[in-house]
């Protein structure tokens, strides 16, 4: 079986980043793509995607991705359970990046004739040459706030606890 996407959108906002109580780096962020056709109204159809990124993946992401980023994302479905305090089953499907490309900036991008950077591009301690990087410093999650609680250990397939 195989499940694999490839995606190419903008980032509707800046990406959030997170660190979760083990130590794991992860970005969250979400693309909006654009379907190739057309609604009944005559206007663009448009699907917004949630995409995480995990450690090194994730730091490459909250440094230079930003809203408007136009972005390729190769990944994989992820399907998300849990149940509602309310005690009914809940999910949600996410693309789980296995690699990031920027394709032009977003909304603070400053030119140049270098090419955007790639997450491949990156050294092992997720940062890259190209743009600079955006202010999306990661915050360590706190009560009321734990992504723990949303993402099973096994979430994070990059080795996560």
């Amino acid at each position: 079986m195989v499940n694999s996407v490839v995606l190419v959108g903008r980032l509707g906002r800046d990406p959030e980043m997170k660190v979760t109580s083990g130590g794991a780096s992860m970005c969250k962020f979400s693309i909006a793509v654009d379907r190739p056709y057309r609604g009944p109204d005559g206007e663009k159809v448009t699907d917004w995607l949630d995409i995480i990124a995990w450690r090194e993946r994730a730091e490459f992401c909250g440094t230079y991705l930003q809203k408007g980023t136009l972005v390729a994302i190769q990944g994989r479905v992820h399907v998300r359970k849990w149940e509602s305090p309310e005690g009914e089953p809940r999910r949600a499907y996410e693309i789980q990046a296995e690699n990031v490309q920027i394709l032009s900036g977003g909304t603070r991008s400053g030119g140049g004739d270098a090419p955007p950077p790639s997450d491949e591009d990156a050294p092992p301690s997720g940062r890259a040459s190209g743009p600079g990087p955006s202010s999306n410093a990661a915050k360590k999650i706190t009560d009321g706030d734990s992504y723990d609680d949303a993402f099973e250990p096994n979430d994070d397939p990059y080795g996560g606890e």
